[in-house]
């Protein structure tokens, strides 16, 4: 087959606002997002992302079920913009709906814009089964975050759903909708979800951040890294942050989930920039460091609220080919003042030291140090997170 007919070629999937999947010989787009099957058409359907990705990417809190109603473009009637839709629960559905965390959404958004979120005509109004919807949010024009949950339906026969809206003059009618029944997930099962950076690609990362953009050769001896989750307040224990941002420090995943779903914002804690959903990844840079730490490790809080636990690392050979990492606490420090160490055999010479993140055991609480230094040790970091595991 040619490449042209390929690209024309008849797909099983095909979910398009036109409601003609049997459309001959039209180009068609598949959704760009890793492991969906959709396809719609490219004269349709602008989007790099089906309506159904769009909304998880938009609210990953929240994933598609079940399609009750298929995506379904607005047309002006009477100077009006109107959709219209029937669906009917199957016995399968109708076990889905009675569980607690399964909803009957419907959405909104514009074909035509790839950037936005879910979004509504003008003076929007609701009907289900030729009654007003009951809604627990009112409908905007900027209502970009959520989507409607229908309260009152027929289980056992068929449900009949309208929108109508006005026409945005400056903006224009290009509006799609559709009802899905919605799962709401926990934070603990969006977390199984987010993806981990490469520890090349973190390693990479870390050095561009610490010369500013340059080639790691002269690198920073000295630098000053906060263990301390700024949401929780506690210490991290899943180091995540969002592509991007342009700082060493990291995040919990769990407690940043919890404040995004509360807060509908994503945005990084650290430097307040917003990102997308799809950004947030964890940190391959300090995710070896923190699961090396003892889960009994004390964390002290100091003034300028850096933290350490207790493990240290020592070199048991200087030769480095017969090198040994062993966990061990500092016989020096108390319990009370627990810093963090982790540094090459202390009696090795300036130029052969492989020190990767380190603490100043002699410093006080308000004064704890973190070194990164020479990138060639971050492989041996590596080497001692895998066996940890």
């Amino acid at each position: 087959m040619l490449e042209k007919d390929k690209q024309l070629e008849i797909h099983r999937d095909v979910l398009c606002i036109c409601r003609r999947p049997s459309a001959v010989r039209v180009k068609q787009l598949k959704c760009q997002r890793e492991g969906c099957t959709l396809w719609l058409h490219q004269q349709c359907y602008r989007r790099k992302y089906c309506p159904y990705c769009c909304l998880e990417m938009l609210n990953p809190f929240c994933v598609t079920s079940a399609i009750l109603v298929p995506p379904t473009v607005l047309f002006e009637s009477d100077e009006k913009l109107v959709g219209r839709g029937k669906f009917r629960l199957t016995p399968t559905q109708q076990q889905m709906v009675v569980l607690p965390e399964n909803q009957i959404q419907m959405w909104c958004m514009r074909f035509e814009d790839d950037q936005s979120g879910t979004q509504w005509p003008l003076n929007s109004f609701l009907m289900v089964n030729e009654s007003p919807l009951a809604m627990e949010t009112a409908l905007s024009a900027s209502t970009h975050d959520h989507c409607i949950t229908i309260l009152d339906i027929e289980k056992q026969g068929t449900n009949s759903v309208v929108l109508m809206g006005d026409p945005d003059p400056k903006s224009g009618s290009d509006f799609c909708f559709g009802v899905r029944i919605g799962k709401q997930l926990s934070e603990e099962m969006v977390s199984q979800n987010i993806v981990a950076e490469s520890f090349e690609g973190a390693v990479d990362r870390c050095i561009k951040i610490l010369t500013k953009g340059g080639s790691g050769a002269d690198m920073i001896q000295l630098y000053k890294l906060n263990l301390v989750c700024p949401l929780s307040r506690s210490k991290v224990k899943c180091p995540a942050r969002l592509r991007g941002c342009q700082h060493m420090s990291s995040f919990d995943l769990i407690s940043f989930l919890k404040y995004t779903r509360s807060h509908k914002e994503w945005c990084c804690p650290i430097c307040n920039r917003k990102y997308p959903s799809f950004a947030l990844v964890l940190d391959g840079f300090l995710m070896p460091i923190v699961s090396a730490l003892p889960e009994n490790s004390a964390y002290v809080i100091a003034q300028e609220e850096v933290v350490g636990p207790e493990i240290v690392p020592i070199f048991s050979s200087s030769d480095e080919e017969n090198v040994d990492v062993v966990v061990s606490a500092d016989p020096l420090a108390n319990e009370e003042n627990v810093d963090v160490v982790v540094s090459a055999d202390p009696l090795a010479n300036e130029e052969n030291v492989d020190v990767v993140v380190s603490a100043d055991p002699l410093a006080d609480e308000g004064n704890v140090d973190v070194v990164v230094s020479d990138p060639l040790a971050l492989g041996l970091l590596s080497q001692y997170g895998t066996d940890s595991e």
